[in-house]
Parts: C-alpha cells; sequence; structure tokens
C-alpha cells in the first residue's frame, strides 16, 4: 500500500513511554493525528475491496451482492440484512485487527452513536447511543476547563456534544 512519505515516517517512527520505558508502536497509529481516520479508512478499504473482488473471480457474486447494505465509517462497521457477514469477518479483515459485535439482537444493533432497532411491525426506529454507558467504570464526558488541556479542545467536545443531540433530536421543519 502507498502512504505520503510524511505519512510513512509517522506510521514507522511511533514512540510512547510507559513505566519509564521507551516502546515503539508496531500496530495501529496514534488517534488524534491529522492522517489517522484517512489511513485507518484507506487501510480498510484495502482489505474489503480485495476480499469483494476476490468473491467475484471466485464466481460468487451472490455473496458479494449480500454485502451490498455493509456501511463502515473508520473503524466501526453496519451490515444489514446480511446473515454471512459475521462468517467472513476472519476473510475480510486482517488478524491484527479486533472486531467486536454490538448486535443487541436479531433486530437491533449499534452503529456509531445511533441505536438501530427494528418493532414487531417491521418499522426502523433510532435512539441516541453511547458506547461509553457499557463501560464498567466511570466517563468524564466533557473535560474541565481547569484542567491541563487547551481549552479550544474542550469547547471542542462541548460544541460537538450539541451538535449531536441537534441532530439527534430535531428535525427541519
Amino acid at each position: 500500500m502507498y502512504f505520503h512519505p510524511n505519512h510513512r515516517f509517522l506510521i514507522d517512527n511511533i514512540f510512547v513511554v510507559f513505566g519509564g520505558k521507551v516502546f515503539q508502536q508496531i500496530v495501529g497509529i496514534p488517534m488524534g493525528t491529522n492522517c489517522a481516520p484517512l489511513l485507518a479508512d484507506i487501510f480498510l478499504y484495502s482489505y474489503e475491496a480485495e476480499f469483494i473482488q476476490s468473491l467475484v473471480s471466485e464466481g460468487k457474486r451472490y455473496l458479494a451482492s449480500d454485502f451490498n447494505f455493509t456501511y463502515r465509517y473508520i473503524d466501526d462497521v453496519l451490515s444489514i440484512n446480511n446473515p454471512n457477514f459475521a462468517d467472513y469477518l476472519s476473510s475480510i479483515y486482517p488478524s491484527e485487527l479486533e472486531v467486536k459485535e454490538t448486535t443487541e439482537t436479531n433486530n437491533s444493533a449499534s452503529y456509531l452513536d445511533i441505536m438501530l432497532s427494528y418493532d414487531t411491525d417491521g418499522h426502523m426506529n433510532t435512539s441516541l447511543y453511547d458506547k461509553r454507558d457499557d463501560f464498567n467504570f466511570s466517563i468524564t464526558n466533557f473535560p474541565f476547563l481547569s484542567s491541563n488541556i487547551p481549552s479550544s479542545p474542550a469547547y471542542g467536545v462541548f460544541i460537538s456534544q450539541l451538535i449531536r443531540y441537534a441532530r439527534a433530536f430535531c428535525s427541519e421543519s
């Protein structure tokens, strides 16, 4: 896979200090860098495209069409009406990638920050979902302005949450 020289440098030179020791990160890229979402997207897309191409070249177009309603945003994947998706995860993505199942039931699943569910009449319902609620420890959702982080990211978190709530609960007239 081709990477811009600046991105290649970043990937090859990631070091972290933990417990007074220096470690080189060899799997993944640090989140928060400008190129991280783009690199993650390209990386995962390359595996998905190769998988679909292999199905088509093997004459399994019927199976490839099962993935027609499969969507991914960076590392969150949603596959609708695809009974084969879980069976092929290890064929699509590399073994280093830890894939976590977020399907609640046969009629509900979370994707990004939305819980999707079908009712008994077959209507899709959505509700706001925050995966941090599933953790068994407390989470500070909003940074303290008096902490050591710069104020700009702290306000950014607050504003992004306002936008998230507005999109989820407000509709156009």
